[in-house]
């Protein structure tokens, strides 16, 4: 697979805008599931990462992942002591899984009570 860095954000910018939504949903999609089969055993190292691209491509793949590599990320971060990414993994996790942030409604599955006890451990 070819990686691409761009040495100007300029450049980066002007080549993202030229993709279409849609292609770039699918693009984002297929890095996500070629960068899961590739970090093999090591995924959970690279949650943020994966947790980013499985976002940018939730139309096509759906929330599950999305959720996943958030609550991965998140609780990364929190071992990191990186509070203010956490905080963003985790509700974007719970954004992903219609879980409102006020935390006056309770949640829906596991991995929402989860999204939620983390996030209010980070807030700490």
């Amino acid at each position: 697979m070819g990686r691409y860095q761009f040495t100007h954000a300029l450049i980066q910018e002007t080549l993202t805008d030229e993709l279409s939504l849609t292609r770039r949903v699918r693009l984002h999609a297929r890095i996500a599931e070629t960068l899961e089969t590739l970090y093999g055993a090591e995924v959970e190292a690279h949650a943020a990462e994966l947790a980013y691209h499985f976002a940018q491509a939730e139309a096509v793949t759906g929330t599950e992942k999305l959720v996943h590599y958030s609550l991965l990320a998140g609780d990364r971060a929190v071992t990191l002591r990186a509070y203010e990414g956490a905080l963003a993994h985790f509700q974007r996790g719970l954004t992903a899984r219609g879980v409102a942030l006020t935390g006056l409604e309770p949640a829906k599955d596991e991995e929402a009570a989860a999204l939620l006890s983390s996030l209010g451990h980070a807030q700490m």
